[in-house]
């Protein structure tokens, strides 16, 4: 596939057809991702086809998270002196369900990392958080990131992912 994963454009990309299977994922293309672009709340990503159609897409945003949710991964000096790290949130991931199960996740996934590391060389970041909708396909996802190398942790109460900056850094080589 020869498509590149490129910043959002609402007045090119085309979200109207796009279709994942998860109604919260479609509905944050085509209701809410224009909107926290456009505010600076999230930076969203995408891959389209030769006609600007979505094929898949991915959301980044800034979080604190509380240092002793990541248990052993922060140091604990700094969790002694912060009880909150600047984490980065990969607050949506999905693919058009007549693209899934070719690659497209991983590549999204390899693309967030990629952005997600350069960026906390500029602005401090301690991991990256996926946002896994807890739906039905909740374990399916779940299981793709663990795969990949994610850890799981409590964020506020919720059952979350992480994978620290370090450990980004040393995937992507």
């Amino acid at each position: 596939m020869s498509q590149s994963v490129e910043p959002f454009d609402p007045a090119r990309h085309k979200r109207v057809q796009f279709s994942s299977g998860v109604a919260s994922i479609d509905n944050y293309l085509k209701l809410t991702a224009r909107k926290h672009q456009a505010a600076n709340i999230a930076a969203v990503f995408v891959i389209a086809d030769q006609t600007d159609e979505i094929i898949g897409y991915y959301a980044l945003k800034a979080m604190q998270i509380d240092a002793s949710e990541l248990g052993g991964a922060v140091d604990a000096k700094l969790a002694a002196r912060h009880s909150e790290v600047p984490a980065t949130l990969l607050a949506m991931l999905g693919v058009d369900q007549s693209f899934q199960g070719q690659g497209i996740g991983k590549m999204l996934l390899a693309d967030a990392l990629r952005r997600s590391l350069a960026a906390s060389k500029l602005v401090a970041s301690q991991c990256i958080v996926p946002d896994v909708v807890d739906d039905a396909d909740a374990a399916r996802r779940a299981a793709f990131y663990a795969a990949l190398g994610f850890s799981p942790c409590t964020v506020s109460g919720r059952a979350r992912m992480y994978l620290t900056m370090k450990d980004v850094e040393a995937s992507l080589g």
